[in-house]
């Protein structure tokens, strides 16, 4: 069976990255929480870094510092996040409050 040097070069790559996140996952979800304040969301951001690494060293190859490339993936989404989090939150406060119904009781 035939074996394209680019799938043995994923493949590479794939073991790789599983390498580095077992080693620094831990210290990358809690970097994450630290700087957002919720866990779930550092998870799901660490997932993504995860990702964008298995769509983007086939390409490039693997970084000097793997590690490092995955937090400043995910450091810079989670600044993202938090910039249009607030974005989001600025526009809510300058709309307009409900009105309250004033209420009357029948006599």
């Amino acid at each position: 069976a035939r074996d394209p040097a680019g799938r043995r070069a994923v493949t590479r790559v794939a073991e790789e990255l599983e390498r580095v996140v077992r080693e620094e996952r831990t210290r990358l979800v809690a970097t994450l929480v630290r700087l957002l304040g919720d866990w779930d969301r550092a998870e799901e951001l660490v997932h993504d870094a995860i990702v964008t690494a298995l769509e983007t060293w086939p390409r490039n190859g693997v970084p000097d510092n793997p590690g490092a490339w995955l937090a400043t993936t995910a450091r810079r989404r989670a600044t993202t996040v938090r910039k249009a989090n607030a974005r989001k939150a600025a526009r809510a406060a300058r709309r307009p409050a409900p009105r309250r119904r004033k209420w009357t009781w029948p006599c």
